[in-house]
């Protein structure tokens, strides 16, 4: 019988590392980043979520951090995270095929700014945040909606738990796993089937722990 996932606090804060990983990555590479993950295993948070997490494919964090080793200088990995981010992410020859935008996996004929951007921008307001301006994105980029998802179980350490929590999984749920499902289909059939990039990992890895959050629950 399937059990909901219980967030103990030793949970909660492997998962809000892993979110803040995750949101890094899916920003983009920068030289400090690369040279922290040949520095240090920085994907060690989800070591602690792995037995909750339904990996695809299931040696992931494996090959994740297969890729950063065979990069043991900083610059070449960065290098290399950058030419990728670019390919998939930013511009391409005919189209970008990942775009990091929900709105972007909406309806037949998707525009930037559609009806997930403004839901996100109404979610900010309503919790009485503000969206910098000076990142010059919409509000339903990923690694916003990452940052949103951090909030929202971040702010469960109050008495508010089991409310901010659900309200967590919901969104998890609802508003990220149906375009983030696409996004990964997409990163994956952009990569090689024998020797995954690293951004297709990091889609598997993002996929199962917002899976793991739409199921969870409060401790006693």
């Amino acid at each position: 019988m399937h059990q909901t996932p219980v967030l103990s606090e030793e949970k909660r804060a492997a998962i809000l590392h892993a979110l803040k990983i995750l949101s890094g990555v899916f920003w983009g590479p920068s030289p400090d980043a690369c040279q922290k993950m040949t520095n240090d295993d920085v994907f060690r948070p989800f070591d602690a979520l792995a037995p909750d997490l339904v990996f695809d494919p299931p040696d992931t964090l494996f090959a994740i951090r297969s890729v950063i080793r065979r990069f043991p200088d900083s610059d070449d990995l960065f290098r290399y995270l950058e030419e990728e981010y670019l390919k998939l992410f930013i511009t391409d020859r005919t189209s970008v095929p990942a775009p990091l935008y929900a709105s972007c996996y909406e309806g037949e004929h998707p525009l930037l700014m559609g009806s997930p951007a403004i839901r996100m921008k109404e979610r900010f307001a309503a919790a009485g945040l503000v969206l910098d301006e000076d990142l010059g994105e919409p509000p339903d980029h990923l690694s916003i909606e990452l940052e949103f998802l951090y909030f929202l179980i971040e702010r469960g350490d109050s008495g508010s738990s089991q409310g901010a929590v659900a309200e967590a999984a919901a969104f998890a749920a609802s508003a990220m796993i149906p375009w983030v499902r696409l996004f990964h289909e997409r990163l994956s059939d952009s990569s090689n089937i024998t020797e995954p990039h690293f951004y297709s990992l990091a889609a598997s890895l993002l996929l199962s722990v917002l899976q793991f959050i739409a199921g969870l629950t409060v401790a006693d």
